[in-house]
């Protein structure tokens, strides 16, 4: 009986598509790690004790912009993803809206959270070099929470 090769198709394309979405997580998984620990040192560089979203916004799009293809490993080593150490207990988070911190840019001397503040105002005219950075741009313009579109009516993404 002579055999086409067809037969095993499938099971290619479905091990082709789990590697590049393995890729994909391994592109972007340090960019979304770098962005929240940068976020956290700009906002206290600001003096603030509390991360506000206007500081992960100017991270992500300052890591997306400079930091994709960098090695690195992971900032979380215990948060794999592999299960270990799941509860099936929901943990609560827990946001005082009391506590109002007023977003401010960071003025200063230091050389990175000028970056990042300069990230901010860049990156409606850049354009990406690789498609991780592509799709890392086109992810961060769909999403309204990143965008900051909500805040642009109120006029405080000028501020970037």
């Amino acid at each position: 009986m002579m055999r086409t090769g067809f037969s095993n198709l499938q099971g290619d394309e479905d091990e082709m598509q789990h590697r590049h979405a393995k890729a994909l997580i391994d592109i972007c998984k340090p960019v979304f790690e770098t962005a929240v620990v940068l976020a956290a040192q700009y906002a206290n560089a600001c003096g603030r004790s509390m991360l506000l979203s206007e500081d992960f916004q100017l991270a992500i799009k300052y890591c997306t912009m400079y930091r994709v293809g960098e090695p690195a490993e992971s900032l979380f080593p215990g948060l794999a993803g592999d299960g270990a150490g799941d509860d099936d207990e929901e943990e609560e988070f827990e946001c005082d809206d009391d506590e109002d911190e007023v977003w401010t840019k960071y003025v200063g001397d230091d050389p990175l959270m000028n970056a990042v503040t300069r990230a901010g105002r860049e990156y409606e005219s850049w354009v990406p070099s690789n498609p991780a950075q592509e799709y890392l741009k086109s992810s961060i313009d769909a999403n309204e929470f990143i965008t900051g579109s909500d805040s642009e009516e109120e006029g405080s993404e000028e501020g970037f």
